[in-house]
């Protein structure tokens, strides 16, 4: 279990949690509690831009991660017996899959404000 944390992986690193694990892990969401000045607010798992490792995360019934995961260039696979809610944020990754038994849901939470882009017709 980890609260306010902030996992980092920069260029290369990978990260895989192994075996029947249960986990919760959750991002700082207090903006005076924010370790580096400008940093996202919810954010929990943040791999370096260019990195294109897999990021693997195997959980049973219970493990959930709570916040932001960023992996823009990375793919975010999970996999074991994880069910119900595994995530409460949002999910930012280039490619997401799944194996094994899981059967999960998001709860999407605004961490990061979205807005579309607009078109504008001007005559």
């Amino acid at each position: 279990t980890g609260q306010d944390v902030l996992f980092f992986f920069g260029p290369g690193s990978a990260f895989n949690v192994v075996g029947n694990t249960r986990y919760v892990l959750s991002g700082v969401t207090d903006p005076t509690k924010l370790p580096y000045p400008g940093m996202q607010p919810g954010l929990v798992i943040f791999q370096a831009r260019g990195n294109a490792q897999t990021l693997r995360m195997v959980g049973k019934s219970g493990a959930q991660v709570n916040g932001i995961l960023y992996l823009p260039a990375g793919t975010l696979e999970l996999s074991g017996n994880a069910s119900g809610t595994w995530a409460r944020g949002q999910l930012i990754v280039y490619r997401f899959a799944t194996n094994g038994n899981t059967n999960i849901r998001v709860e999407r939470v605004e961490h990061v404000m979205i807005t579309r882009p607009a078109v504008w017709l001007i005559e």
